[in-house]
């Protein structure tokens, strides 16, 4: 569906399904990098966003157009919202990590056996 519309606004090209899943990776590195620092703090963050840049594929692949990517970068804005709410206990964010989770098993069902990750007292 979020190819779809990419697809009419920037036309049936692969260059702006490659565009989709550019901003979906560099989302899911600022998602990352966030976690990594509300959680282990400011160099921690700066290392794990480094070491990920200068993996061999990690470029190569961020332009690949896989259904694969969008679902993990769903996968890791929920992570993210779920640290914000056990940070803040807001419910907003509770919700919002499961509707994100929900968007990322609809688009690619795989991510569903990651819920006994995000929530381990189950």
């Amino acid at each position: 569906m979020l190819l779809t519309g990419v697809f009419k606004l920037l036309g049936e090209k692969v260059n702006a399904a490659r565009v989709l899943v550019l901003l979906l990776s560099a989302g899911m590195l600022w998602a990352g990098s966030l976690l990594l620092w509300k959680t282990w703090g400011p160099v921690h963050a700066l290392a794990g966003a480094l070491l990920l840049c200068l993996l061999p594929w990690y470029l190569m692949l961020s332009v690949a157009v896989m259904v694969g990517l969008p679902s993990l970068a769903f996968a890791m804005f929920s992570l993210l919202a779920l640290v914000y709410w056990h940070l803040r206990r807001q419910t907003l964010f509770l919700i919002l990590s499961g509707l994100i989770l929900a968007l990322s098993v609809h688009t690619k069902v795989f991510t569903g056996f990651l819920a006994p990750v995000f929530w381990p007292d189950c």
